[in-house]
């Protein structure tokens, strides 16, 4: 592992219905790692879409627009510049 690096040890698929997760993690230096600890996430009731890396869109997660969103290829996040 290297500066920046995060690795996830339990895939959780995109449930748009959830209010939050928890996700099992772990830091390391190199040398050492230290034990597994949950961390919670929280997902807001509105999420943000960029479509072509041009367009922003801000919708709600459930229950229809945010996965059809993903469907005609939006990616989740603000735009960036490219």
């Amino acid at each position: 592992m290297g500066p920046g690096f995060a690795q996830w040890f339990t895939p959780l698929p995109r449930y748009w219905r959830k209010t939050s997760y928890a996700l099992g993690t772990a830091v390391g230096d190199g040398a050492n790692t230290s034990a597994v600890e949950s961390l919670v996430v929280d997902i807001p009731k509105r999420v943000e879409f960029c479509l072509a890396n041009t367009v922003r869109l801000e919708m709600p997660k459930a229950p229809a627009p945010a996965p059809l969103a993903v469907l005609l290829g939006a990616e989740l996040g603000d735009c960036r510049a490219p």
